[in-house]
């Protein structure tokens, strides 16, 4: 029912059939595809996981970082002054 549908939505100069078409619209589900596909899907997901698990690590060391400099700057700051009186 989708498939007919849709096949009326394509534009007259398509030259194919109907037929054809809803050929071409119609998935190859075999087993060894959707398995791939899971496969695929899961491999994603999990990347997906690390690169998350990275970008938060990441951030945490430049906010480490980012202390480290302020507080270095602070202390050179105060010297500066400090020799300056």
């Amino acid at each position: 029912q989708q498939i007919g549908s849709i096949i009326n939505l394509a534009h007259n100069r398509v030259k194919k059939c109907k037929n054809e078409i809803a050929l071409a619209l119609t998935g190859d589900w075999r087993e060894e595809y959707i398995f791939e596909l899971k496969q695929s899907y899961e491999l994603y997901q999990y990347l997906q996981k690390k690169i998350q698990e990275c970008d938060v690590e990441i951030k945490n060391n430049l906010n480490k970082e980012s202390r480290k400099m302020r507080e270095k700057m602070a202390k050179r700051d105060l010297t500066t002054l400090l020799l300056k009186s």
